[in-house]
């Protein structure tokens, strides 16, 4: 068949278009370096429509209390479940329900930004990240893949320049990753409402491998909140209940391999029902914030588990938190009519940090000497030392801060998710993830 001439220009034209349109295909699916749990340079389960740089240095701050600002960036909602600093390397480990934008995939990943905020790399995990932790030479993370033939968790080494290799499946959905020494990392897992799990992994210098390993469990749902080493034992901290009956402050002393050990409980039935929001180890054994009968209380346990102290604070509240930073312990509890911070001595005297001002803590870090505490309300995040002297506040809405660290040159750095705000850039989607430089 013959084609006249304006045929052959139309024709012409269009494989031009063609041409133009796989290039740009080719173009976006290379933009910025990752790599990924299973070895491959990513995923394709979503690709922005236009070209966009994932490798980026920080941008100048939208406010004078922020210096510089590195968004992690995607058209849905991104959370952090670990972020740590080695020799100026921020190593920022979370979930994007979208993968799109800085994401090549959806679920798991880890982003590596240098000392001035550039983003200098991406790993994908396959699955969502459930727990982070420092092991050996770099991290321990542990993915759960959720599908229609059941949850498959897998434990992953993460070297410090992301290079990942599976080390093999957890029982249950791991809940904490806990460094012991510079071989061993206790990985503890949940096969059930009702069970925990713990195991140790032993280090060779080249490879993570399974060793010893018990399971507790004691009639109860358990929810975690830490485990503790002790030379070979271990102790697990969790909430014991069978609601609307029974809720109880749980501790577990074993020592690993051994047999299944007797729970201590603190709390039980009606009036003595005890909900625990918050654990922490303290001089003296072990601290809690609590609720019973509707008021805040603070209980104390000693380390044998034979003597228990039980402040009440006389007011409710929806959740607490416990940070210790610079060696005292800092129990923020939110209400709904505003949050309040107390701060707590090894004597366990306390009072309330009013450089706080109804804002509820969330993270600390300790500059030149000072502690430097770190809250979020709906619309604001305010960083300030805990006499009062220094503070700054910025908008962010809806905030949540991961961590607060010194930079190599001095400064405070702040890693967050938050849906935008007067002090930060606009986000892509829901929450974006960010990682501020700001001036205290």
């Amino acid at each position: 068949m013959r084609l006249n001439k304006k045929q052959a220009t139309v024709l012409i034209l269009l494989n031009i278009a063609i041409a133009a349109l796989v290039a740009t295909v080719f173009l976006l699916r290379g933009a910025g370096s990752a790599t990924s749990a299973d070895g491959s340079n990513g995923g394709d389960h979503g690709t922005s429509v236009t070209p966009h740089e994932k490798l980026r240095k920080a941008s100048p701050g939208k406010t004078p209390q922020i210096d510089r600002e590195t968004r992690l960036m995607g058209s849905g909602d991104e959370t952090v479940v670990y972020t740590h600093v080695v020799n100026g390397t921020t190593f920022i480990f979370g979930n994007a329900s979208v993968g799109d934008l800085d994401f090549d995939n959806y679920g798991g990943f880890l982003c590596r930004t240098d000392s001035s905020g550039t983003i200098t790399g991406f790993t994908y995990f396959v699955g969502e990240l459930t727990a982070v932790g420092i092991a050996n030479d770099g991290f321990c993370a542990a993915a759960t893949e959720r599908n229609d033939k059941g949850d498959v968790s897998k434990l992953y080494s993460v070297k410090t320049d992301g290079t990942v290799t599976a080390i093999g499946e957890t029982d249950g959905e791991t809940v904490d990753i806990k460094a012991v020494d510079g071989r061993k990392t206790a990985v503890v897992t949940q096969p059930n409402p009702g069970s925990l799990k713990l195991t140790e992994y032993t280090y060779d210098g080249t490879a993570m491998t399974a060793g010893y390993s018990t399971r507790i469990s004691g009639g109860f749902d358990l929810e975690y909140f830490d485990c503790y080493a002790f030379g070979s034992d271990y102790v697990i901290a969790a909430r014991a209940h069978s609601l609307p009956r029974y809720d109880s402050l749980a501790f577990y002393k074993f020592t690993v391999g051994g047999e299944a050990p007797s729970p201590f409980y603190y709390g039980g039935k009606d009036e003595s029902m005890i909900t625990p929001y918050d654990v922490s180890p303290y001089d003296g054994g072990y601290m809690a914030l609590c609720r019973r009968n509707g008021e805040a209380v603070i209980i104390t346990v000693d380390y044998t588990f034979t003597s228990t102290r039980r402040d009440v604070l006389g007011f409710d509240f929806e959740t607490a938190r416990l940070i210790y930073s610079g060696g005292k312990y800092y129990a923020g509890f939110d209400r709904g009519d505003g949050a309040v911070t107390y701060v707590i001595d090894d004597k366990l005297n306390r009072k309330i940090v009013t450089a706080a001002d109804g804002c509820a803590v969330e993270s600390s870090a300790v500059h030149n000497g000072a502690v430097i505490l770190a809250c979020a309300n709906k619309n604001t995040v305010k960083l300030f030392t805990v006499d009062g002297n220094r503070s700054v506040v910025f908008s962010a809405d809806g905030a949540r801060i991961y961590g607060v660290f010194i930079t190599t040159d001095g400064n405070i750095m702040l890693v967050m998710s938050a849906k935008g705000g007067a002090g930060l850039s606009e986000p892509t989607g829901g929450a974006d993830v960010y990682r501020v430089v700001v001036k205290l």
